[in-house]
């Protein structure tokens, strides 16, 4: 089962379950594309953000620095070294 999200087509398999950021704004106009559909459910959760304090794109090229020139572990290692530092 694969799910596809683009601007323009959801495919979703039954049960699935997908965490977008996304602004209120962005809540209304994916609300006005499905339309009345009583099979799509979606919510909105103001201000759900996993790491607001942390750059995921310089943490994740860093990661992928790291085990390119050492190891996947050392990479692991130091990736959880820096987010259980930001909790």
């Amino acid at each position: 089962m694969f799910a596809v999200v683009t601007p323009d087509t959801i495919h979703l398999p039954p049960g699935a379950v997908v965490r977008l950021l996304g602004s209120w704004q962005d809540y209304q106009a994916l609300n006005e594309q499905l339309g009345d559909r009583s099979s799509s459910r979606i919510k909105f959760r103001d201000g759900e953000r996993y790491f607001p304090s942390i750059n995921v794109s310089e943490v994740v090229t860093e990661s992928l620095k790291i085990a390119y020139k050492r190891n996947t572990s050392t990479a692991i290692r130091e990736l959880r070294r820096k987010l259980a530092s930001e909790i």
